[in-house]
């Protein structure tokens, strides 16, 4: 008799809990002085809470080496199928020409629209791309490299424009941006992107390299 009173209330909790345990939420590891928790809270991030390893991308916008490596980054989180999560962090690489750009970012992950924008912007900035010798020439007089129609970007992918604006110059997205910003200068960091497999410094330049830092993170003990 009491064997049976046990497995019903075993069964009982069983069916409660659609007879499986919920995986665990685990919070994203990023490196040190690093804080994620409104990144993650934005929407800023790809892949499931649940994922085993967390890369942190320090990112800007504007970036045309970002942009480069996003599909990268995108094929990954789909190829690792929930053990992998991406978390973006915002990097201003050149103040006077991406800050708009970057709160932008914010602003539209408040949203809940952060990688429809990033995706809409970073085609918008693909199509404008200055020429090899257009671009030299910008970087060796330290100008912008490109340009981007923030709030035409954000019409296009049907954000709330007043409270996109009001996003952009309350003191939320650009506090994040500093915060960010001091972080990763603390760090070192003096280019974009940048990554981090939990927590870590990794020089990946490419998917491969990338693979290998995360496939060695997965195999190493917990």
């Amino acid at each position: 008799m009491e064997r049976g009173v046990r497995a019903l209330i075993v069964l009982a909790w069983l069916s409660g809990c659609g007879g499986a345990v919920a995986p665990a939420v685990r919070p994203a590891l990023g490196p040190p002085g690093l804080e994620l928790a409104d990144h993650v809270a934005l929407g800023m991030v790809d892949g499931p809470p649940t994922a085993a390893v967390t890369v942190v991308e320090a990112f800007d916008l504007m970036c045309a080496h970002c942009r480069q490596l996003q599909p990268a980054l995108d094929e990954l989180v789909r190829e690792y199928a929930g053990k992998l999560q991406v978390v973006y962090a915002l990097f201003v690489i050149h103040p006077e020409s991406s800050t708009e750009a970057n709160l932008g970012v914010c602003a539209a992950a408040a949203q809940g629209k952060f990688r429809a924008f990033t995706d809409a912007a970073m085609a918008e900035l693909d199509r404008e791309a200055p020429s090899a010798e257009e671009l030299l020439q910008r970087l060796a007089a330290g100008a912008p490299v490109g340009e981007l129609d923030v709030t035409g970007v954000a019409r296009r992918v049907g954000l709330d424009l007043p409270a996109f604006d009001a996003e952009r110059a309350a003191p939320r997205c650009r506090a994040l941006l500093e915060r960010d910003r001091a972080a990763l200068d603390k760090l070192g960091l003096d280019h974009v992107p940048t990554f981090y497999v939990d927590g870590k410094v990794v020089d990946a330049r490419t998917k491969q390299e990338l693979r290998a830092a995360i496939d060695a993170r997965l195999a190493a003990p917990r």
